[in-house]
């Protein structure tokens, strides 16, 4: 889905997730280490409505529907469930099964799971013991699980199903990791219904609580936590990232939002005036020809130079890689602090424009 969608609407998603991003450190928890670099915070409701705004999709997370957005592109439509978790978190929650999981069919093999291994000490042990009773109960939750798919279908919102192709995918934004360079990675990977013929266990997650266990249909990992009615799936996050976005932090988080009531218009204005602005080159009006943003903590910027570095060099000549390397370090590592050494940066800047734009590779111009 990522890949059909209008580079424009995506640029303007990615703006808002980035801008509200940049604000983390006004919400990051008090740290010992003052230097210490606190992970992107993503909104997950700010993240819906930003994705509904931005590709025009319609809102379907209402009741107990499976999709939280749909988008009718005309010749494709597409069902999306919308998520954000750490880029290095594990298994994801994707459904919950309470009022099922208390009735007393299920509640019988759970019991019969816990009975059927005492005395038994290993996984091994455990798994063959279960394996009859972990088939039954994976069929009976992925039963449950495509019904509720596809009762999602016919209270769609969005579109009516019928002969265009229809395409259903979790969208997830990852954030990077405390004391990471903060950016945020685009994921994306299938939402199918569980092939219910084709379920595989694979075994109890602890000897601990034999009850909870994992299984696969060929197309997803799954696991299954009768402690809590759960239902979590593997997104083999690392696997999936198609995009990763930067995100620079605010010098002052609490200043931003201090401020924000003089940067509401007001309703009541009697009158207005204009007059002209003389703008030198570096001024606060002139924000382009300023400084980078980007922070220094924790050797940020010598981590993004060589990040780019690793990243692109096999797109470069010998000679592109060596002046590439070194316009990126001059650029980010001087501190352009007078009016004369701010003249040389547009130079070292421009310069190095030039180099990029004969490189001729979209990703690295973007960046």
């Amino acid at each position: 889905m990522w890949t059909d969608l209008p580079k424009n609407q995506k640029s303007e998603y990615r703006k808002l997730i980035t801008n509200f991003a940049s604000l983390s450190e006004a919400f990051a928890q008090k740290e010992d280490d003052k230097d210490s670099i606190v992970a992107p915070i993503v909104n997950s409701k700010f993240q819906e409505t930003a994705f509904q705004r931005c590709f025009n999709a319609f809102a379907e997370d209402i009741a107990n529907t499976s999709y939280d957005a749909s988008i009718d592109a005309g010749t494709k439509k597409y069902l999306i469930g919308i998520k954000t978790f750490g880029l290095k978190s594990g298994d994801q929650k994707i459904a919950q099964f309470k009022s099922i999981a208390g009735s007393s069919e299920w509640a019988k093999l759970i019991e019969e799971m816990k009975a059927n291994v005492r005395g038994l000490s290993t996984k091994e042990e455990i798994n063959k013991a279960n394996h009859n009773l972990y088939l039954d109960m994976a069929r009976k939750i992925s039963e449950v699980r495509n019904e509720r798919i596809e009762s999602s279908k016919e209270t769609l919102r969005g579109f009516k199903l019928g002969n265009t192709p229809v395409e259903a995918v979790y969208h997830v934004l990852m954030p990077s990791s405390k004391n990471e360079t903060p950016e945020i990675s685009v994921g994306e990977i299938s939402y199918s219904p569980v092939d219910i013929d084709n379920i595989r266990i694979t075994g109890c997650t602890t000897v601990k609580k034999p009850q909870n266990f994992t299984f696969t249909d060929g197309i997803h990992e799954y696991k299954w936590s009768a402690t809590d009615s759960q239902l979590s799936m593997k997104f083999h996050n690392m696997e999936i990232v198609l995009e990763q976005w930067p995100v620079s932090y605010v010098d002052d988080a609490f200043a931003f939002f201090a401020n924000m009531g003089s940067l509401i218009k007001s309703q009541e204005q009697a009158e207005s005036h204009s007059w002209l602005l003389n703008v030198e080159p570096y001024s606060g009006f002139n924000a382009f020809m300023g400084q980078p943003k980007m922070q220094r903590k924790n050797n940020a910027r010598e981590r993004y130079v060589d990040k780019i570095m690793n990243k692109f060099s096999k797109y470069m000549t010998e000679n592109q890689r060596q002046e590439v390397k070194d316009l990126l370090d001059k650029l980010l590592l001087t501190n352009w602090n007078t009016g004369e050494l701010k003249k040389e940066m547009i130079k070292v800047r421009n310069r190095l424009f030039e180099i990029v734009d004969d490189i001729n590779n979209e990703e690295l111009t973007k960046e």
